[in-house]
């Protein structure tokens, strides 16, 4: 649990793909920890219009604001709060989950982490679906949608997923056979985008989404941040670094 400013997430998971909500609560670090809200839930009180949502991941605090994912509805949200009080300042509905995607992936959404980056105007928002999603919050208005290639599978469905081997069966993954987590990285008007629902590493314009150039994860756990224009891929034995511009 993090203190003033950050978030507490507690899980209230059931089985089975419809699975309860879970809450989201602030804590004061300057009273010792003391419980200054709560969101979420079954009831929500403080704040009914999130009852039964589940929060996807810890929230980016901006500007006296939260901005945190969220699945309400059968729908992936983005969720804006007031970060002294939890209420509710607006939100709004990035895509709605199909069948297929909501009963495969309900559990790994729920247990991910995903969290909003922001940079020049836009809340880029992963949405443990494979797509990353910018917000223009000034508007508060879609900008884009970055749909990415599933993993190593050519007839472009979740068959070939290695989180959908790892959720239907007991035995897992081997360690290092997919992204560790799903997140963008902004740096110079440039997005670096990855996810375990896919085997790339994609390099993304900040303002238009279109793609500038892609790559194979290989044996690349998670990025471990940019500088000096270079991006830093961390892997399961090794580091490697790439040119921003052009991956080189």
């Amino acid at each position: 649990m993090r203190m003033r400013g950050g978030w507490g997430w507690n899980g209230e998971m059931g089985n089975g793909v419809n699975q309860a909500p879970n809450r989201l609560f602030a804590c004061d670090i300057a009273t010792q920890g003391k419980l200054q809200w709560v969101v979420g839930g079954i009831d929500s009180e403080m704040e009914p219009r999130l009852a039964s949502a589940t929060f996807l991941g810890p929230p980016l605090p901006l500007n006296g604001q939260l901005y945190v994912l969220a699945e309400i509805k059968q729908a992936i949200t983005l969720v804006v709060l007031d970060s002294a009080t939890g209420k509710l300042q607006w939100l709004q509905e990035l895509m709605l989950l199909d069948e297929q995607s909501q009963a495969m992936f309900s559990h790994w959404r729920r247990i991910s982490g995903v969290s909003p980056t922001y940079a020049e105007g836009l809340l880029l928002c992963p949405t443990s679906t494979g797509d990353l999603i910018a917000v223009d919050i000034t508007q508060r208005t879609l900008a884009w949608i970055f749909q990415q290639k599933t993993f190593n599978n050519s007839n472009q469905n979740w068959n070939g997923s290695p989180l959908l081997q790892m959720l239907n069966n007991g035995t897992g993954l081997a360690p290092g056979s997919y992204w560790n987590e799903e997140t963008a990285v902004v740096s110079g008007g440039h997005v670096i985008f990855t996810s375990p629902e896919s085997d790339r590493l994609y390099c993304l314009d900040l303002m238009t989404g279109n793609q500038k150039w892609e790559l194979p994860r290989q044996q690349n756990l998670y990025v471990g941040g940019i500088a000096d224009n270079r991006v830093i891929l961390v892997g399961t034995r090794s580091l490697t670094s790439l040119n921003l511009e052009d991956k080189s």
